[in-house]
């Protein structure tokens, strides 16, 4: 799912755990790397790998500028009926659900379960609904697919047994 980048996942966590730190103690308790945002504007639909820069850049723009005019924006935003903005919101990950279930033959059954599990959004003893939708497509997963977990297993091992030998 990481459409053809090599990202430094390590120091993405570290720095972006200690910006997130830095941040909730000003109420700025959403910062991070991560989220939906990203990998739409990441997604091979937007454009070449080499330019789809321009659609983070022009993300960054559009968010900028509605920080900048929340308060004349917020209440157009609040009067929209929650069904167009549900129905947005849809399309947009539509495209995502449809990677995550085609692109690699591991996991499929899991991500499948994320999505179902997710879309209600019905909340059971006070625990949000991504919380239980991660945890139910680990469940199903496990369950039905413990066979690529045992492959990542191995990869992993293998992979990080080959950086041991160059360092």
């Amino acid at each position: 799912m990481n459409q053809g980048y090599k990202p430094p996942n390590t120091w993405m966590a570290i720095y972006g755990s200690i910006v997130g730190l830095m941040a909730s103690l000003f109420g700025g308790h959403a910062i991070y790397i991560a989220g939906p945002m990203t990998a739409i504007c990441a997604a091979k639909e937007v454009r070449k790998k080499e330019r789809r820069y321009a659609a983070s850049v022009a993300n960054g723009v559009f968010f900028s500028i509605f920080g900048l005019f929340a308060s004349i924006l917020v209440p157009f935003v609040v009067v929209m009926p929650t069904v167009i903005v549900t129905v947005i919101a849809g399309l947009a990950m539509l495209g995502l659900l449809i990677n995550s279930l085609f692109s690699n033959s591991k996991f499929q059954i899991g991500a499948f379960f994320t999505f179902i599990i997710g879309m209600p959004g019905v909340n059971f003893f006070n625990i949000s609904v991504p919380i239980w939708a991660i945890d139910g497509s680990l469940f199903v997963s496990f369950l039905v697919e413990k066979d690529h977990f045992i492959s990542r297993a191995t990869v992993e091992k293998v992979k990080d047994s080959k950086e041991e030998t160059i360092t």
